[in-house]
């Protein structure tokens, strides 16, 4: 997520919960809710089922609330674990929120309800810039639906016991006043945030009135974090599992196939689950070209530090206020302790590590990437530049001291690369690409490989190319199923070609650590079976950035039996003066906290999963980091302060990993 976003990457959002056939067991329409108040079903054992309220005949009008709401009273012994639905005519514009409703427990459930982006023109967009999601409950996106004209509501219950559940629940209704349209010009005060990057006009506990708070924040997690430990008694000094199974002490870390589930090995041969946070230690900077009025400075701090040009990172600001002019030793001190104390056990992509630092960390390096048509974000392996940029890259993680290191997990190479929506998309743009660009070349070669004259090429495609440096998808007068295969193929070919090459530099010039992948994303994750095959192929670990609500049924589409980690994922809750939530929200802290152990479950359940790291560590800027975004996904907020609902969480998250590993 380390990226400016685009249109594709979002439709991760809206994919299904999961693959899981879901049965109707009731539909409802305007008609016969008329005469009732709490509904009742019962949901059998084992079982996904569905409850649907189709106002096809009299559409919901949901345009002056906030949210959709439906009501459940949980009166069973256990939890009920429910995913709501709702959207209008276009099914790809579905909107859902999970939720975990305790025992005996009454909860009003709610759905935020995005609208549709504002124009340029706009005067909270000319103010703003980019940022993401606006006051007053404003979200805009692409995949908004006319709420006035509301079709379909799901309710889906997952029962996972072996007995019956009964559901009771109220029918939909709208929740909250929609109150944006109530303020057409930016009316918030300039400057809109304080010195320490806050939120001028709100007010929520916890919130730093001063920056001597700070100083005695500093100095109060000085003393509770330095030379701490993790706390977790059933962690060895790695955060492996000490009291699990013996297996061989190579002293790096590898992976292992163990009672017919994946697992990682730390360098002491024990079992390791990599429960971890990205960008440990890290704040995001928000621009301020062209919005230079909405921001506070302290310009006493620029003798001990300096923004980018045209950025501000509150963020580091705020550590130069809690521990002065040492602040990025003693800080980095103070965070490995912290992480330590809420038995994280890994640094995920983009943290601030050092060797030797007592919490397992990974790296990511970033080799060129270029675009081929439509396709943006895509390697040339046939390029010698990219080798030579990976090859540089390592180096520098060398000349860091990471070589040989004990705590290094493992390397990420790239995030999220745009390899298309398909197996075709790559294979497409490489072809109309000049021929002397590397990969046009390769194209020429592989297509000559299986057809040796053009001739039988054109056979077999139905076309009439005279060579094939002539060859373009335009030209081609039926993409019939011959042609579509070839792409196909060279779709994988590309992709072997580069997760070969970084898999052998790695493993040539980093002896025994491991290579991640490339967290692969999106719809890459859900239909390109080319890509996923390469990466099964020659990763030690294949990652995958799954931002969904649940991946007890994550199935990935290749055959390849290999060891699999999540290297993002969250659930935003829009509070303390950030105004968006995230990729999947929760709607309050304990919401949040709850899909996050909901989550995690089934991580550790699933054969393949080895670990998942929570996306990130520090909220993003209210106003926006650089492509906009603004959400509240922290750790820590922007102050530095922690979040207690959810580091308790992965605390009890970390307190049964190991206990359920071979239930």
């Amino acid at each position: 997520m380390m990226r400016l976003h685009t249109i594709l990457t979002f439709c991760v959002l809206f994919i299904q919960l999961d693959v899981v056939a879901q049965q109707t067991i009731k539909t409802y329409t305007p008609k016969n809710l008329k005469q009732e108040n709490w509904l009742e079903q019962t949901i059998k054992a084992n079982t996904k089922s569905k409850i649907v309220f189709n106002y096809n005949s009299q559409p919901l009008d949901l345009s002056t609330y906030k949210n959709l709401g439906v009501t459940f009273d949980n009166k069973n012994k256990y939890p009920l674990d429910v995913t709501v639905f709702v959207r209008g005519k276009e099914k790809y514009k579905e909107q859902f929120c999970r939720y975990i409703i305790p025992a005996k427990d009454t909860l009003l459930t709610k759905v935020i309800l995005p609208r549709p982006n504002l124009s340029k023109e706009n005067d909270w967009k000319k103010t703003l810039g980019s940022t993401f999601v606006l006051p007053y409950d404003m979200h805009p996106k692409w995949s908004a639906f006319d709420l006035k004209n509301t079709l379909r509501v799901e309710v889906v219950i997952n029962n996972k016991y072996d007995h019956p559940i009964k559901v009771r629940l109220k029918q939909p209704q709208g929740v909250g006043e929609f109150e944006f349209h109530q303020h057409p010009t930016f009316d918030l005060p300039i400057p809109t945030v304080d010195k320490m990057g806050q939120l001028k006009s709100e007010n929520w506990e916890g919130k730093v009135e001063s920056i001597s708070e700070l100083k005695k924040q500093g100095n109060k997690d000085q003393k509770q974090y330095t030379q701490s430990e993790f706390s977790n008694i059933e962690y060895d000094q790695f955060g492996g599992w000490k009291n699990g199974p013996q297996l061989e002490a190579t002293g790096q870390f590898y992976t292992k196939k163990y009672k017919g589930k994946w697992h990682l090995v730390d360098p002491l041969g024990h079992l390791f689950f990599s429960l971890g946070v990205t960008g440990v230690g890290q704040g995001s900077g928000t621009p301020t070209k062209n919005r230079e009025q909405l921001f506070s400075l302290d310009h006493a701090l620029e003798d001990v530090y300096s923004d980018k040009k045209g950025f501000i990172n509150y963020y580091d600001r705020n550590l130069v206020y809690k521990y002065g002019k040492e602040w990025k030793n003693i800080h980095h001190e103070v965070t490995v302790g912290r992480l330590q104390s809420w038995n994280l056990n890994t640094c995920g992509a983009w943290s601030n590590v050092k060797p030797k630092q007592k919490v397992p960390y990974t790296l990511i390096i970033h080799p060129k990437l270029t675009h081929f048509g439509k396709v943006d974000k895509v390697p040339d392996p046939f390029d010698p530049d990219f080798e030579k940029g990976l090859r540089s890259r390592i180096q520098g993680v060398i000349s860091r001291g990471h070589k040989g290191d004990a705590w290094n997990l493992g390397i990420f190479v790239n995030n999220e690369i745009h390899w298309g929506n398909d197996s075709y998309a790559l294979a497409f743009g490489v072809l109309n690409e000049k021929l002397e660009i590397p990969a046009r070349k390769e194209m020429s070669k592989f297509l000559e490989g299986k057809y040796s004259t053009i001739k039988k090429l054109n056979q077999q495609w139905n076309s009439s190319f005279n060579d094939f440096d002539s060859i373009q998808v335009q030209k081609v007068n039926d993409l019939n199923e011959a042609f579509k295969e070839d792409m196909k193929a060279y779709t994988q070919h590309h992709a072997e070609v580069y997760y070969k090459l970084c898999a052998e530099v790695i493993h040539e010039i980093l002896p025994g650590h491991l290579y991640l992948g490339s967290r692969i994303h999106g719809k890459v994750m859900e239909k390109n079976e080319a890509i996923q095959l390469a990466a099964a192929k020659y990763c030690d670990v294949v990652s995958f950035n799954i931002y969904r609500y649940d991946v007890s049924d994550f199935k990935p589409l290749y055959l390849v039996d290999k060891p699999i980690i999540i290297g993002e994922f969250h659930f935003g809750f829009s509070s303390h003066g950030v105004w968006g939530d995230g990729l999947k929200y929760a709607t309050s802290e304990k919401h949040q906290a709850d899909l996050y152990k909901a989550y995690m479950k089934g991580v550790i359940e699933h054969p393949n999963l080895v670990g998942a790291h929570w996306f990130q560590w520090s909220d993003q800027p209210v106003l926006g980091r650089k492509d906009g975004e603004n959400y509240r996904i922290g750790i820590v907020d922007v102050t530095d302060q922690e979040f207690t609902h959810l580091t308790d969480a992965i605390k009890e998250v970390s307190s049964w990993i190991y206990e359920n590993q071979f239930e």
